[in-house]
């Protein structure tokens, strides 16, 4: 064998980990020394096969599936077993909220001194984690015995869940061998390490260590900066259990995570019972908040309603994954009646996103990004109407603050969240799509706007991090050209940039990283599509993602509605325009 050819008999640990692998028998030197468990795994080949040398099997190459494989191992010893749930009225929790409260308290007793010890630990491990002098690679995961039951009291022990653990797991090493320094995904290893619990084997309650746990799992698979999210979703987990209205559906929030991640990115029948259960809690909090009389006093008021947007992000986000966009929308109509109340500006008056989005309130981040996103591609109007003049001071204002935007959770750049904004509100302007002066303007803030990718060591989490910000970019151009402009797809400029992004996308490998993330750009992208294999590349690409490829959620809906508009372009042979989108989410969604 060569000194540079790839091994076709090496061991499952060398493959696993793209190292040369010496085949020595039965255990090969380099598993020897870095004491990993050697085995190798041969092809099974009819007995007059052509092969002379028995094979073995090829390592997996995708990323996903070793986030899989590596969180089942690692959490297997730590991790509840599934809650049952019914939906029934009897056993499902009471969220009722009053709309009269003082808002969200940080009652820090409520948890106990061992759950905020534990809390507090976790931070400190974060910040080892972000350590340039910490090597995650010379850490010791160990999984201590847990009790055989963990007990879940919520309300006033109204709620009750018992958990069947699963105790002495042998310790698990992540590998130090030097010659795999680039083998792993070091973000990768480093929430793994982060989300899994030194419990005490004698406290029965570890409801908290649980929820985080499975928050930290879920954000592995659904945020973009996982990394960045732990930090937060800390802090807000932390909060919410110190109310008990919003602790119980956290804890049936962080059950339907759980589901969706042992079930392959799936929620199945129960995850959506719990989701169905959750959102309609939320609504009827709404709807008694709305129809409550208003306090007098405008901060109180502003308090109250904040208070009610409490667990949105995270049910929102779920609903998007098991409910139709028809059920989304619908959720969305009444939480902006709400947000409008949560706000400081007076009824009226234009929403300062700039304000929006320096506000301490992440729910109120999260309204605001998600009601810019759904408009640009859905061709909806907006809920409101912001006050986007875009200023790079602006910009600069919102990155000095420590937890800004939403790009952590979407790949939505909050750079981009500003452009859109401000190209929405010039649409209301007579005369400005043919302000030469004015799109150039704009053409130079979209082609010099910066984003941040976070910090990761790991090169392909960056290379894909910068093709979901560029995509955006691009779709900021079409958005520009022919919602602002009025340009059909076969515009000179709209067909350049969509040529700009087929490229991208198809040197792009595919993946969790960057798919996941690249459905509302390449909707965008998609509507602008003129020529046949641009649709062609725009199609394969949405169809990779796990969440195209079921029926009644919003990223099926969203290819539905670019088929539609080929379709209809594709018969009246001509160049699909702007309001061909909203047509479009008509037909699809039928509102």
């Amino acid at each position: 064998m060569s000194r540079h050819s790839r091994s076709t008999t090496g061991c499952a640990a060398c493959k696993f980990k793209r190292r040369k692998c010496d085949e020595g028998k039965p255990q090969c030197l380099r598993c020897v020394s870095s004491g990993t468990s050697c085995n190798y795994e041969y092809i099974k080949v009819p007995e007059k096969s052509a092969y002379l040398v028995p094979r073995t099997e090829t390592a997996r190459r995708s990323a996903f599936s070793r986030l899989n494989k590596a969180t089942g191992k690692v959490l297997e010893s730590s991790r509840p077993a599934a809650a049952s749930f019914t939906a029934s009225a009897s056993e499902t929790p009471a969220l009722s909220v009053d709309p009269t409260s003082s808002g969200i308290r940080n009652d820090r007793a409520l948890l106990g001194p061992t759950t905020m010890a534990y809390c507090d630990k976790m931070v400190n491990d974060t910040a080892k984690l972000s350590s340039s002098s910490w090597n995650p690679r010379s850490y010791q995961v160990q999984h201590p015995s847990v009790p055989t039951q963990v007990v879940f009291g919520v309300s006033n022990g109204a709620f009750h869940r018992t958990f069947d653990r699963v105790s002495k797991e042998p310790t698990y090493f992540i590998n130090t061998d030097s010659d795999s320094a680039n083998d792993h995904n070091l973000e990768l290893e480093q929430i793994l390490l982060y989300i899994n619990p030194a419990m005490d084997k004698n406290v029965k309650q570890n409801t908290l260590p649980f929820v985080l746990q499975c928050y930290s799992r879920w954000a592995l698979a659904s945020v973009f900066e996982p990394l960045k999210a732990v930090h937060i979703m800390k802090d807000r987990i932390a909060e919410h259990f110190s109310l008990e209205d919003t602790r119980s559906k956290t804890i049936l929030a962080a059950n339907v995570m759980r589901i969706y991640m042992d079930n392959n990115l799936s929620i199945g029948p129960t995850g959506t019972a719990i989701v169905a259960s959750l959102v309609s809690n939320v609504q009827k909090q709404v709807r008694s908040f709305l129809v409550a009389t208003p306090s007098s006093a405008i901060a109180s008021d502003n308090k109250n309603a904040t208070h009610i947007l409490e667990n949105t992000l995270e049910i929102f986000a779920l609903q998007m994954g098991a409910q139709s966009s028809l059920a989304c929308v619908l959720s969305m109509d009444e939480i902006a009646l709400v947000v409008q109340r949560a706000c400081c500006e007076p009824s009226g008056k234009l929403l300062s996103l700039s304000n929006i989005l320096l506000s301490p309130s992440l729910n109120l981040r999260h309204f605001a990004t998600l009601d810019i996103l759904r408009s640009a591609i859905t061709g909806r109007p907006t809920y409101f109407k912001y006050e986007a003049q875009f200023s790079s001071t602006q910009y600069d204002q919102i990155l000095s603050q420590h937890d800004y935007g939403l790009q952590w959770f979407y790949g939505f750049p909050d750079h981009f969240v500003m452009i859109f904004a401000w190209i929405n509100s010039l649409r209301g302007i007579e005369g400005a799509g043919a302000n030469a002066a004015l799109i150039s303007q704009v053409e130079m803030e979209v082609q010099r706007a910066e984003t941040v990718l976070g910090q990761s060591d790991d090169p392909a989490l960056r290379v894909g991090r910068t093709v979901v910000h560029e995509c955006w970019r691009n779709a900021a151009l079409i958005y520009l050209y022919m919602a602002l402009c009025g340009a059909a797809a076969n515009d000179p400029r709209v067909l350049r940039v969509v040529k700009n992004v087929t490229r991208l996308i198809k040197g792009a490998k595919s993946g969790h990283m960057p798919d996941a993330y690249l459905t509302p750009p390449i909707t965008i992208v998609g509507l602008a599509a003129y020529r046949e294999q641009d649709r062609y590349v725009v199609q394969q690409r949405m169809l990779n993602i796990v969440k195209c490829a079921k029926s009644k959620v919003v990223a099926k809906d969203l290819l539905l509605q670019l088929e539609d508009v080929w379709t209809r372009t594709r018969n009246e042979k001509r160049a699909a325009v702007w309001s061909d989108l909203r047509i479009a989410y008509l037909n699809v969604v039928g509102i």
